[in-house]
């Protein structure tokens, strides 16, 4: 591919990736269905938070500029915007404005980045530090799901 197809096919995949993202974000505006209200259910509801701004992440990322450390920065500032204007939105119509879920979007925006980063490294130093920072991440991300798992294992036994 040349580089005039390339930049030409950029926004097209820009414009296809929001597209997808603004569909499916229209779910964090649906009323939860009563049988997903209980805890089991509410936490297996709050990991899509995780699992959706991870796909953003990933999808995303690559599309900053600047030095990697600037970029992070933005990016993890634009999500935490996004998830603001979420929050704030959802409490207007029926849902509750919960910190937990802005903590779990920059969880998942972390991983999706770091995942991000590992797959784009030329170095083997670099590739350690990335490693590391996503182990970091992926730790934090148990530790804020250990209800979850204590909630599953609860259940199961």
């Amino acid at each position: 591919m040349t580089v005039q197809e390339e930049q030409h096919t950029r926004p097209r995949a820009i414009v296809g990736l929001i597209a997808v993202f603004a569909v499916l974000s229209t779910l964090f505006f649906i009323p939860v269905p009563k049988a997903l209200q209980q805890s089991l259910g509410a936490a297996l509801l709050n990991t899509g938070h995780i699992v959706f701004f991870c796909l953003f992440g990933f999808a995303f990322f690559r599309f900053t500029r600047g030095t990697l450390v600037y970029r992070i920065v933005l990016f993890l500032m634009v999500v935490l915007a996004i998830s603001l204007s979420v929050e704030s939105i959802q409490s207007m119509v029926g849902r509750a404005f919960q910190w937990g879920d802005i903590l779990r979007n920059e969880l998942g925006a972390s991983l999706g980045l770091s995942l991000y980063l590992c797959f784009t490294v030329s170095s083997a130093r670099q590739l350690s530090l990335r490693l590391t920072w996503l182990l970091l991440v992926m730790i934090a991300i148990v530790i804020e799901r250990i209800p979850l798992i204590h909630e599953l294992m609860h259940n199961h036994t």
